[in-house]
């Protein structure tokens, strides 16, 4: 399948203050949402593409939000044993 510009819909999220580029596309009843290198896909079901867009590039900023916070914490432990 062929994708073109006109089938990504492209969206800014604002998350801990500071606006993110993001985009989905629907195809095969799935959704995909991509904010910068991360995706993450679900069923349409009754959702509304744009809503469920929202709530899977925040679920994606919040995850790498504590991926880093927990990076941050093993950094200040490992400098603490030292």
């Amino acid at each position: 399948m062929e994708l073109s510009d006109t089938d990504i819909v492209r969206f800014e999220y604002v998350y801990g203050g500071r606006p993110h580029q993001c985009a989905y596309l629907v195809t095969g009843g799935m959704l995909v949402a991509v904010v910068g290198q991360m995706e993450r896909s679900a069923a349409l079901d009754r959702m509304l593409p744009e809503r469920l867009a929202r709530i899977l590039v925040h679920e994606l900023l919040v995850e790498a939000e504590l991926s880093l916070n927990a990076k941050g914490s093993e950094q200040e432990s490992d400098k603490q044993s030292r």
